[in-house]
C-alpha cells in the first residue's frame, strides 16, 4: 500500500513539473491562479524568456546582459519569404548543391521579390552566377565577375578595373574590359568582345600607328595600315626585281670645288645610308672641265685618272665641252657612305642628283 501511494505521488510531481518549468505561456500565470503561486508562474516565464534571449545574444542571469548578438542563427526556410514595401529578408533555404544533399544556404531577397544567393558550398557566389552592383545612373546592375561554367574567371560587359588585375588561370571578359594598371594573366587572356588597338599596351610593349616606323621599337605592334603605308612606300622606291632604289630628286651637290684639281668628300650617306652602296649620279657643270669620282680611299691623287692626253679614260671621267652638258657616273661608297669626287677647275658650279642605288 504505501509503494503503491508513493507511485502515485511520484507520478503527480512529473505531471506538474510542465506547469512550474515550462516553456514561455503568455497565458500564465492565469487570472484564476492563487496569489501564492503567481510569482512562481512568473518566475518560469522569466526563465523561458531568458533562455530563449540567450540564444545568440549576451542575456544570462549573471552576465553582462548587454543584448549583444553572439551570432546570428537563421532556421531554414521551407518557402521564399513574402517581402512587404520598403523591407528585406536575409533568410537561410536549403539547396542541392548536386551531391544529392541538402544544404543551408543564405539567401537575401528584396521588396522586389529579388532573390538572390549569397553562398553556396561554401563559396560566396554559385557558379556561372555574376556578382553584380547598381549602375551609375542607380536604375539597372553591371555584371562584375563570375565563376564561368568551364570554371574561368568571368568578367562582366565593361568591366573597369582600377588597379592591378590578376589571373593566374584562363580570364575570359564578356566585351571592353578596362584595367587601369596592369593585367596579369597566367595562362589565357580570352575576350569573347573587342580589345582597342590604338590604346593597349604590355610589359613587353604596346601598340604604334606610324607609317615611317620611326621609333624602331623592337617590342611594339604595328597597325595594319602602318605596315601597308611602310611597305607601299618601300615598294614604291624599289624597281622590282632588281633591287634598285630609286633616290629621290634632291640635289646633294651644288657649288663650286674646295681647290681645283683634287679630290675632296662628298657624303651621300643622307640618301644611301652609311653603309656602302653602288650609286648611280647624274652630273652637270656650267663651265667646260673633266668631272672625275672614286672610291673613298682608292686609286691615288686626281692626276693618276686625269690627264691632258687621256682625259677620257676610265668609267669614272665625264668630259663636259659646254656650259649645260649632262653626264653619268656609277661609283661605290664607303662603309660610311662616301666618295671622292674632284673637278679640273674650282671656278665651275657642279650639280649632282643621286638617281638611285643599289645596297
Amino acid at each position: 500500500m504505501k509503494k503503491t501511494a508513493f507511485t502515485v505521488l511520484i507520478s503527480v510531481f512529473i505531471a506538474w513539473i510542465p506547469l512550474y518549468m515550462g516553456a514561455w505561456d503568455k497565458a500564465l500565470p492565469a487570472g484564476t491562479t492563487p496569489f501564492k503561486d503567481a510569482d512562481d508562474k512568473i518566475r518560469d516565464n522569466n526563465a523561458a524568456i531568458e533562455t530563449a534571449f540567450d540564444n545568440d545574444h549576451v542575456f544570462t542571469t549573471g552576465s553582462t546582459q548587454t543584448g549583444e548578438h553572439n551570432q546570428v542563427t537563421l532556421a531554414v526556410s521551407a518557402v521564399k519569404p513574402t517581402v512587404s514595401a520598403d523591407e528585406g529578408a536575409l533568410y537561410n533555404k536549403d539547396v542541392d548543391p548536386g551531391s544529392g544533399t541538402a544544404i543551408a544556404e543564405l539567401f537575401y531577397e528584396d521588396e522586389d521579390a529579388t532573390e538572390i544567393q549569397l553562398t553556396s558550398s561554401g563559396n560566396r557566389l554559385a557558379n556561372a552566377t555574376y556578382f553584380t552592383a547598381t549602375d551609375n545612373a542607380g536604375t539597372g546592375s553591371v555584371d562584375l565577375i563570375k565563376a564561368h561554367t568551364d570554371d574561368e574567371v568571368q568578367l562582366g560587359t565593361n568591366t573597369t578595373v582600377n588597379g592591378t588585375l590578376n589571373a593566374t588561370g584562363t580570364l575570359t571578359a564578356d566585351a571592353a574590359a578596362v584595367v587601369t594598371t596592369t593585367l596579369s594573366v597566367g595562362t589565357d587572356l580570352t575576350v569573347v568582345g573587342d580589345i582597342d588597338p590604338t590604346s593597349y599596351s604590355t610589359n613587353l610593349g604596346g601598340f604604334l600607328d606610324e607609317d615611317a616606323m620611326g621609333t624602331d621599337s623592337a617590342t611594339a605592334v604595328a597597325s595594319q595600315q602602318s605596315i601597308k603605308a611602310y611597305v607601299d612606300t618601300q615598294d614604291a622606291a624599289v624597281i622590282a626585281g632588281a633591287g634598285f632604289v630609286k633616290a629621290s630628286t634632291d640635289i646633294v651637290f651644288n657649288t663650286t670645288m674646295t681647290v681645283a684639281s683634287t679630290f675632296q668628300a662628298l657624303d651621300l650617306s643622307g640618301t644611301v645610308g652609311s653603309n656602302t652602296a653602288l650609286v648611280f649620279l647624274e652630273v652637270t657643270a656650267n663651265a667646260a672641265g673633266n668631272y672625275v669620282t672614286k672610291p673613298t680611299g682608292r686609286g691615288g691623287a686626281f692626276g693618276i685618272h686625269y690627264n691632258a692626253n687621256h682625259r677620257d679614260y676610265g668609267g669614272t671621267n665625264i668630259v663636259f665641252e659646254a656650259n649645260g652638258d649632262i653626264g653619268y657616273v656609277t661609283v661605290l661608297t664607303d662603309s660610311s657612305g662616301s666618295i671622292d669626287h674632284g673637278y679640273t677647275l674650282n671656278s665651275t658650279t657642279i650639280t649632282i642628283t643621286v638617281l638611285g642605288y643599289i645596297k
